[in-house]
């Protein structure tokens, strides 16, 4: 009963952790692709500055 009971706490904690790592890639592809915006932004004002 005790193996048991280890078992089905170990699959648990393994889903959270999916889940946690799925929402982690998630969200730094987002905070990753806004960065990429300002970088652009930030060329395109240092361009227009030369001018």
């Amino acid at each position: 009963a005790v193996r048991n009971n280890l078992e089905r706490q170990n699959r648990e904690l393994r889903e959270i952790l999916e889940e946690n790592e799925k929402f982690g890639k998630g969200k730094s592809r987002t905070m990753f692709g806004a960065l990429e915006e300002k970088v652009h932004a930030l060329k395109v004002n240092n361009l227009m500055m030369k001018f």
